[in-house]
């Protein structure tokens, strides 16, 4: 596995992220998802990051858990995400890089 990138996850306080260690992790979410909240993500996340994962969050300003809500950038990010992923070696510019990067805030609003 090179890394995973989640869409509105369900991460509950419990789930573990210490597997993620050395890994890429990106979460998207959505700040009007009301079936998984993106708090819960933000704090998996951080834990994935204490963990020693490469973990960066993108927060979709006014989209839903249905992702049908700003569908283009939804799609624009998750295509360059995984395109990102798959590389050997991370791109050293781009969203990831930015979600990603060390001291990056808990998620980019986008």
């Amino acid at each position: 596995m090179r890394g995973v990138l989640a869409l509105a996850p369900w991460l509950p306080a419990a789930e573990p992220a210490v597997h993620l260690r050395g890994r890429r992790l990106v979460v998207m979410h959505g700040d009007a998802d009301r079936i998984t909240g993106a708090d819960d993500s933000v704090n998996f996340v951080l834990r994935a990051r204490t963990a020693g994962a490469h973990a960066g969050m993108i927060m979709i300003t006014g989209a839903e858990h249905a992702m049908l809500r700003r569908l283009p950038t939804w799609h624009r990010l998750a295509t360059e995400i995984v395109a990102d992923l798959l590389r050997d070696h991370p791109a050293k510019d781009g969203t990831v890089a930015e979600a990603t990067a060390p001291g990056a805030p808990a998620f980019l609003r986008v």
